[in-house]
């Protein structure tokens, strides 16, 4: 523990604080601390109970800077979530970095290797994949399994991942004889997995640039690469892109009964329903979030025993819930 951790969690206020959390004792509220001594407490209530904690703050800026100081303080990383862009419009190419930080931190709490997590209000409250779909969704590799070339292929098309000749980004995958490269919005760099027949041999991670390994891996983790997947679909339709497909051509039909429906509105439906049958790029995906993963948000990721940290709350009336 940080000598300046430590002299605050020898005051006696913050003793009685750490009581009232271990007797349950809990909402408990302080006042006047300032941005940095907000990190300076949560980074204590790390230390001394050592339970997750989820800290939730009204900004973006906001949530970066607490971040990065309770790392400081704790020597721990500290995961963020904020909010991402939703994409309604037809797109050519969609920028994914800021969806793809959020899927790295759920992945994280969901496997428990997320201890410090800073959640803006935009970012706790937006929609997400449930986290029973991103577990099932998700595939960690190891060295000495036994999979197929095409079943880890199948996993990463389902999973989002495009298909190129070398990886150069995050989302994309390639296929070079018995050697198989992918991007996972888990890793920092991209992994290379290369097998003996249905095994794999070895794993790592290899540099961009160079196309060569740099680091061995025992295991490595295909994760998701967006919140909004019409493979992950399930429903009354049927399964993946085909059933979502069914669902919204049964919407279709329902609209052109009504007088008022506008015919831009069927058209691009219609557009939606094409690509997701031709399987073609589907970049406006997050219309249909809502059918494709039930009501979920990253509040839903947070521990049972984590401690919960809500700075201003007064700040929060002016924050729109993003859905």
């Amino acid at each position: 523990m940080l000598s300046i951790t430590k002299s605050l969690a020898e005051e006696a206020g913050f003793r009685k604080l750490i009581s009232s959390i271990e007797a349950g004792k809990c909402p408990a509220v302080i006042s006047g601390l300032s941005e940095i001594h907000r990190a300076h407490v949560a980074a204590a209530i790390r230390a001394e109970t050592m339970r997750p904690v989820a800290v939730i703050c009204a900004g973006e800026d906001e949530a970066g800077r607490l971040a990065r100081d309770i790392a400081s303080l704790t020597m721990e990383q500290a995961h963020t979530v904020t909010s991402r862009e939703l994409t309604f419009h037809d797109a050519e190419v969609v920028s994914r970095q800021t969806e793809q930080k959020r899927i790295a931190t759920l992945s994280a709490m969901i496997e428990h290797r997320a201890p410090i997590v800073v959640m803006s209000v935009s970012g706790a409250l937006q929609r997400t994949l449930s986290p029973d779909k991103l577990k099932d969704a998700s595939l960690t590799v190891r060295t000495g399994t036994t999979y197929s070339m095409t079943e880890l292929t199948d996993r990463l098309t389902l999973c989002g991942y495009s298909r190129s000749e070398q990886v150069e980004g995050q989302g994309q995958f390639a296929v070079r004889g018995g050697i198989l490269d992918f991007f996972s919005p888990t890793h920092e760099e991209p992994v290379r997995c290369e097998f003996f027949g249905d095994e794999i041999d070895a794993i790592g991670f290899f540099d961009i640039s160079t196309q060569r390994r740099t680091e061995p891996l025992g295991e490595a983790q295909i994760a998701p690469v967006a919140e909004a997947l019409p493979s992950l679909y399930s429903g009354e339709g049927g399964e993946g892109a085909a059933g979502l497909a069914k669902e919204l051509e049964e919407h279709h039909a329902r609209l052109e009964q009504r007088k008022t429906t506008s015919p831009e509105l069927l058209k691009n439906l219609t557009a939606d329903i094409d690509r997701l049958l031709d399987h073609r790029s589907f970049t406006t995906a997050d219309r249909y979030i809502e059918l494709i993963s039930p009501m979920a948000t990253p509040l839903d990721y947070i521990q049972d025993e984590a401690i919960i940290i809500i700075c201003d709350r007064s700040e929060y009336r002016s924050v729109r819930r993003v859905t």
